[in-house]
């Protein structure tokens, strides 16, 4: 992975962070570690970008905390799917994009599962 695209995706990360409200939030609960982790996955499993995008609209209508007004009347998924399309545009290919997605959401992971464990 390119250095410079993985600090762009560490910075997403951080930007995603700055909602510290949101995070701090008891509805934000419903949205695990495992439900961003098994994202990772997906991601990886996809066959292209157009198919990841759709699980992820479908993962906003069926809740578990995708559906949480994140900032600005935003749900958290909306927000997700922005970053996707940055991700995406930065990227060379459709498979990098795909793997570059994948590896995004292993730090929001890594990020989300320090919170569960008291972390900030």
């Amino acid at each position: 992975m390119d250095k410079t695209i993985k600090c762009k995706l560490l910075g997403f990360v951080d930007e995603i962070k700055q909602n510290k409200s949101f995070w701090k939030d008891k509805e934000s609960k419903e949205l695990g570690s495992t439900n961003i982790r098994n994202m990772a996955t997906i991601a990886l499993n996809a066959d292209c970008y157009k198919e990841l995008k759709l699980f992820m609209e479908y993962k906003i209508a069926r809740g578990n905390g995708w559906d949480l007004i994140y900032k600005d009347g935003k749900k958290f998924g909306e927000v997700i799917l922005e970053y996707m399309d940055k991700i995406k545009e930065i990227s060379h290919t459709e498979e990098e994009a795909l793997f570059n997605i994948s590896k995004f959401f292993g730090y929001l992971y890594w990020f989300r599962k320090s919170i569960e464990k008291g972390g900030k």
